[in-house]
């Protein structure tokens, strides 16, 4: 819980008035509801936070996939999908770049570093699955060298799509039926 309000912050700093932000905190025990909702009150920002107990078997493209319903449903002409997660920073000129890609493409995926100290956690993986892991981005990024090219400059392209920064035209979000209710993995399917 501690972590959304940095998150909160950094969205805060950019967005003011020209975006909502929709929270969508699952299966918690812990205040980031409480905390949200006490940031928006604080900061007069449209903060939506909904709190959902997901069933098992449920994973977080539920979660996402709801978050985006309301957001759609509460806006209706909403143009774009952005989405971060809890527990990370976007950079101080994320929305504004991401909106200028979207301006040219259905969907942006950005590069997601982690925070400070948050790294250690990683030393805790499973290393054959974090090997495999390895090699399926490898295997990616020489797929778009051989068939897209300019998808596999290193400068233009970091092989990644993760839900922690990934922006969407929502007629596109709409098109493809959204997120699946996938455990992991919505995003990048």
């Amino acid at each position: 819980s501690a972590r959304i309000l940095t998150c909160l912050q950094a969205l805060a700093d950019q967005c003011g008035t020209r975006a909502a932000i929709q929270i969508v905190v699952n299966n918690t025990t812990d205040d980031t509801a409480v905390r949200a909702r006490g940031f928006a009150n604080q900061t007069g920002l449209p903060i939506h936070v909904q709190s959902l107990r997901l069933t098992q078997g449920q994973g977080v493209g539920a979660a996402r996939a709801c978050g985006a319903t309301t957001a759609l449903h509460t806006y209706p002409g909403l143009k774009h999908i952005l989405t971060t997660d809890a527990d990370c920073i976007v950079a101080p000129d994320w929305l504004e770049r991401t909106l200028a890609h979207l301006a040219e493409v259905d969907a942006v995926c950005g590069r997601v570093t982690p925070m400070p100290g948050e790294s250690a956690g990683l030393a805790q993986m499973d290393m054959a699955l974090a090997t495999l892991e390895g090699r399926y981005r490898a295997l990616v990024l020489a797929f778009y060298a051989a068939n897209a090219p300019e998808m596999a400059s290193a400068a233009d392209h970091h092989g990644e799509a993760a839900g922690a920064s990934l922006g969407l035209r929502a007629e596109s979000y709409l098109s493809v039926e959204g997120f699946r209710d996938l455990t992991t993995g919505e995003d990048r399917d």
